[in-house]
């Protein structure tokens, strides 16, 4: 062994390690930098289902019919197997949309209460406002999805067939009861339980598509977690007006 390896390996630990790089505590400057950020400048990416004729099946080599798809961040997820999402609030719009051959595309939404949306003319099953923009009833959930990587805050719009999804998330989640301190039943907080999501084919004499289906899994155990869907909750109730959405 030379000397002046021997010298580094007798040389006292404190001195070997003096130079590593510290361990960063990025705690220290919590929310450092978002003093000026409100809830209206929150983007939500969208959280779909994939059907025959989206686009992402023909392009992204490991998406599927039936899968879940982010656009804004190209995230995959199989339906089969499906996702652990949190509930942090519910949100029952208008969303309005030019038909295809007027140019197509979402224009926004509308509240569900809005005296536009009451005097739209019914034409068959659809509203549909003077200039031919038609609205379409839109359930919003806005979710966290819980994984190994980081929780994803997103939003799943439901319309259609999929608002019986949309039903069975009100009544498994206004329907949980709980025990407080006391012994006293109470309804736990919508962000405060797992339920897990699946997709599932349907089809008729028109075709065939892909829907939703849920499962309670239970409270959320961790209490950083609950703090972030109690978060999204506030984020997202604070929204008003038109939700901004990153689209895929």
């Amino acid at each position: 062994m030379c000397e002046s390896q021997s010298k580094r390996n007798n040389m006292p630990k404190a001195e070997q390690t003096e130079n590593l790089p510290a361990v960063l505590d990025f705690s220290v400057d919590s929310g450092k930098g978002f003093d000026t950020v409100d809830s209206s400048d929150f983007g939500v990416p969208i959280l779909k289902v994939l059907q025959k004729l989206s686009p992402a099946v023909d392009e992204i080599e490991e998406a599927k019919e039936g899968d879940f798809y982010i656009g804004q961040v190209g995230r995959v997820f199989s339906g089969s197997e499906g996702l652990s999402v949190v509930p942090s609030y519910y949100k029952k719009i208008w969303a309005i949309w030019t038909p295809r051959d007027l140019g197509g595309g979402y224009q926004g939404e509308l509240a569900f209460d809005d005296p536009i949306a009451k005097e739209a003319k019914q034409v068959g099953m659809k509203r549909v406002l003077d200039n031919g923009d038609e609205l379409v009833e839109t359930v919003n959930w806005y979710l966290t999805i819980i994984s190994d990587d980081m929780p994803m805050r997103v939003l799943l719009p439901m319309t259609s067939t999929q608002l019986r999804t949309s039903r069975k998330f009100i009544s498994l989640s206004a329907g949980l009861k709980m025990k407080d301190a006391n012994g006293s039943l109470y309804t736990p907080p919508m962000f405060s339980h797992i339920y897990r999501l699946t997709t599932q084919k349907e089809s008729n004499n028109k075709g065939s598509w892909y829907t939703m289906n849920l499962v309670l899994e239970g409270p959320i155990q961790d209490s950083i977690v609950y703090e972030q869907t109690k978060e999204f909750y506030d984020i997202a109730k604070n929204l008003g007006g038109q939700t901004q959405m990153l689209e895929a």
